[in-house]
Parts: structure tokens; C-alpha cells; sequence
């Protein structure tokens, strides 16, 4: 019964999607199909062996790593994000997304390392004086930061995967 009810849902629905991409294809010229092309395509001299961005984890902090020679081109430092924006600016959807990614990596790491703090305090008033219950409360709302930090961090860090993603789909093999 969901077999059939698929087959009809698709045979009625796929001539208004055909009917609507061929009139959007014939109502576009021809030169605006290039430059749409020349936008949203990262430099012709770049192919993808020569220019693909990747993330290479290190000891230290993560680099981001072009083409097959491994070119160090940025860092993902405690504090601060790369400038990846700059780096996949050829590609308007990469340079959104790097955006993005800039703004809430900044923000995380601000979020993980508060969180860090307040747990230190917390720490510092627990086992100075006898505000154990101060200390304890500042201590967890650090703890709390730092756990919500880390999530943050690790949804940025896959913003800019995707970011890097982008960029790469849009070079020439």
C-alpha cells in the first residue's frame, strides 16, 4: 500500500518539478548561467589536488592543511578561529558557512574557558574559607560551562568541516 501510494505521490509530483526546472533553465540566459558559474566555482587554477582544504590534527593545535603538498595555511587556536572565511571566499556558501562557524567557535571557547574559570574559583572558595556551599555553587555553574562549551566547540569545529567541505566540492577534479 505505501509502495503504491509512492509510485502516485511521485508520477503527480515529478511533471510540476520538471515542468518548473526546464522554465527556470529556459528563462535564464545563457551569460548569467556563466557568471552564476564563475561565482559559485573557487578559482579555475585551483583544481583540487592543488587546493583542496582538509583539517590535520597535530600534537598541538589542529592545522588546516592545502593541496597534496600539506601547505599550513591556518590554525585552530584555544581562543581564536582560523581565518577561514579568507581562505574560501571563491565560494559563496564556504565563506557563509566559515562565518558562521568564526562566530561560534569565538563564542565557544569564550563559553568553555568562563566555565573554566568559575570552576577555578569554585575550587578557591570550597577550599579556603567556610563558603563551601558558595564555592560548590559557583563550581557546578562552571562545570555547567564548561560542558556546554565543549558542545558548542564541537558543533563549530563541524561548521567548519562543512565549510571546508563546501570549498572542496566547488574545485575541478
Amino acid at each position: 500500500m505505501k509502495f503504491t501510494f509512492l509510485l502516485f505521490a511521485a508520477s503527480v509530483g515529478a511533471p510540476s518539478y520538471v515542468v518548473a526546472q526546464t522554465s527556470v533553465v529556459q528563462s535564464t540566459s545563457a551569460e548569467s548561467v556563466i557568471k552564476m558559474d564563475a561565482i559559485t566555482r573557487a578559482d579555475a587554477r585551483c583544481d583540487y589536488n592543488t587546493c583542496a582544504l582538509r583539517l590535520k590534527s597535530t600534537a598541538g593545535p589542529w592545522k588546516i592543511a592545502r593541496g597534496s603538498n600539506e601547505q599550513e595555511v591556518g590554525t585552530l587556536g584555544l581562543l581564536r578561529p582560523p581565518h577561514l572565511a579568507s581562505l574560501v571566499a571563491d565560494v559563496p556558501d564556504a565563506a557563509a558557512e566559515a562565518r558562521a562557524a568564526e562566530h561560534s567557535y569565538r563564542r565557544s571557547a569564550a563559553t568553555l574557558w568562563g566555565g573554566s574559570a568559575l570552576a577555578v574559583v569554585g575550587v578557591l572558595f570550597s577550599a579556603g574559607s567556610d563558603m563551601h556551599v558558595v564555592g560548590t555553587t559557583i563550581g557546578a555553574v562552571g562545570v555547567a560551562g564548561m560542558v556546554i562549551g565543549s558542545l558548542q566547540h564541537a558543533t563549530s569545529i563541524d561548521m567548519i568541516s562543512k565549510s571546508i567541505w563546501l570549498y572542496n566540492r566547488a574545485l575541478s577534479r
